[in-house]
């Protein structure tokens, strides 16, 4: 198994106008104040920016205000579900990129207005990936963040290991077997640890946005409306690789 490691950047999170069947107004207050209601899942470095950004726009719009409303990420889909079609649903979302054709199939969504979000605008404006929000020829986010999957190294742990510092591994097994040369014991107990990674945060992204495109296979379609991960033994190769490092 020669599968060879690359980093991969991808779309993290993005801003998404809200639409319900129902139909949600903006409120408004009797001094003609109109109230932005903003979702995202609670971060708290995430809700502490934010806090600055709606201050820092409402001191630039007087006319509006921006109402923040956080939920935990285990339950943010389904607060999404249950709420917005019932028409108590944000005018503004935060949520992961790859939730965006179920959203749209769901009809959370609206496009972007064209005339506020002009698609030449768009894509003159932001890195390529913004495409990853576009679907059925439509812009239906703008992103705000990337994020970079990549394989830091410790060079002295290298060179303690008997490893050459300037060159870290290339390929799936190499990663296995610096890992264990890396990794030290002292009286059974676990002192250095040969690789680290959290497998309870988004492990799924090294799953998805790196392992099976290393494997040869494909995380999605490219209009990103069906999925393709398990289409081929590359899917199972990746995901067997994934376990059995664990």
């Amino acid at each position: 198994m020669k599968k060879f490691l690359s980093v991969f950047l991808f779309l993290a999170i993005a801003m998404i106008i809200v639409g319900c069947s129902k139909g949600k107004d903006s409120g408004g207050e009797a001094d003609g104040t109109v109230t932005i209601e903003y979702w995202q899942y609670a971060y708290k470095a995430k809700v502490d920016l934010m806090d600055e950004l709606i201050k820092e726009f409402e001191d630039k719009n007087p006319g509006i205000k921006v109402k923040q409303t956080t939920f935990p990420y285990e339950q943010y889909n389904e607060k999404v579900a249950t709420l917005v079609p019932a028409g108590r649903g944000p005018d503004v979302i935060n949520l992961y990129y790859g939730w965006l054709p179920k959203y749209i199939d769901s009809g959370y969504l609206q496009p972007l207005p064209e005339d506020a979000f002009p698609v030449d605008k768009i894509e003159s404006e932001y890195f390529s990936l913004v495409n990853a929000a576009k679907l059925d020829d439509k812009y239906w986010a703008i992103p705000t963040a990337v994020r970079t999957l990549a394989l830091f190294y410790n060079k002295d742990l290298f060179e303690k290991a008997g490893l050459d510092p300037n060159s870290p591994p290339k390929t799936w097994d190499e990663l296995v077997d610096y890992a264990k040369k890396l990794t030290v014991r002292e009286n059974g107990k676990l002192v250095t640890e040969g690789m680290a990674y959290e497998i309870g945060a988004q492990l799924n992204n090294w799953f998805y946005d790196a392992l099976v495109y290393q494997a040869g296979g494909q995380g999605l379609s490219e209009d990103r409306k069906q999925v393709l991960w398990d289409d081929t033994p590359a899917g199972l190769e990746a995901f067997t690789y994934l376990v059995e490092f664990g």
